[in-house]
């Protein structure tokens, strides 16, 4: 037994739901939504959950464990479109350029199981993607999260807080691992503009955490 809601709406102003949020600021302008809602006593479900807009949409299916406490929650998202700007026009400052973009990502958490098959996103020419899992219980954590991120040219992506973002190029790599009671990044590469950086981190879990920091650059421009 439970309870399931179909919804479905439109507007012209989609900005006006969301103008009472802080840090985000809607792109004016029409849209549509859909979504069947069911709630049973052991979960949440949102299916084919969709958002459309002139030159953006936003697909979603989700579940989500009750009660809340259970920690079990399942995301499918798939985002795409000609214009980021048609999802938002400024994100805690950031003011993106106009660029297609396009997100894919399937998460799951069990308690202290966190899956991610993969995350990936791509803006303009720009792209992200996380993949792997970690379990990270009270005092320990395993597993391992891989992270790559390539960034051909920050000043072709937009604003921050009103100021065009430097003409360089970011690339990121990393893998952080769980080794008992701790985080472990071993393999940190980075690029930005003429600068590379390698390196390594562990993070201890700790009532006092311990937290080291190994660094090294071939080339470290200002």
């Amino acid at each position: 037994a439970g309870t399931r809601v179909r919804i479905n709406g439109n507007g012209p102003s989609m900005e006006e739901l969301f103008s009472g949020l802080d840090n985000i600021d809607i792109f004016p302008g029409a849209f549509e939504i859909a979504a069947t809602v069911s709630l049973s006593e052991s979960e949440i479900l949102v299916q084919d959950f969709k958002l459309d807009r002139e030159r953006g949409k936003i697909g979603l299916d989700a579940r989500v464990g009750r009660p809340l406490s259970s920690n079990r929650l399942e995301l499918d998202l798939d985002a795409s479109g000609l214009d980021v700007r048609s999802l938002f026009s400024d994100l805690g400052g950031f003011e993106p350029e106009s660029a297609p973009f396009r997100i894919k990502a399937l998460v799951k958490r069990d308690g202290g199981e966190w899956s991610f098959k993969p995350v990936q996103a791509t803006l303009g020419i720009a792209s992200l993607e996380a993949r792997g899992q970690l379990t990270l219980e009270q005092q320990s954590v395993a597993g391992s999260l891989r992270i790559e991120a390539v960034v051909p040219d920050l000043a072709a992506h937009g604003k921050y807080r009103g100021e065009t973002l430097k003409q360089l190029p970011l690339h990121l790599s990393a893998t952080l691992s769980g080794e008992g009671d701790r985080f472990v990044i071993d393999d940190l590469a980075a690029v930005y503009g003429e600068s590379t950086i390698a390196g390594k981190a562990s993070y201890r879990i700790a009532p006092v955490p311990d937290l080291e920091i190994s660094l090294q650059s071939e080339s470290l421009v200002a």
